[in-house]
């Protein structure tokens, strides 16, 4: 299953990540780095 929808660059430099637990902000991270823990935080939000 695919949890991202869409990944951008903010002005600030941050990846915006959006998809099925909504919009997350990820600064100072790598682009590889920030999809992981995206993927984290919707597997974990999916177990409550």
């Amino acid at each position: 299953m695919r949890y991202i929808t869409a990944i951008r660059i903010t002005f600030q430099g941050a990846y915006a990540i959006t998809g099925v637990i909504g919009e997350r902000q990820y600064f100072g991270y790598t682009k590889r780095k920030a999809i992981t823990l995206y993927n984290q935080e919707t597997k974990k939000s999916k177990r409550r």
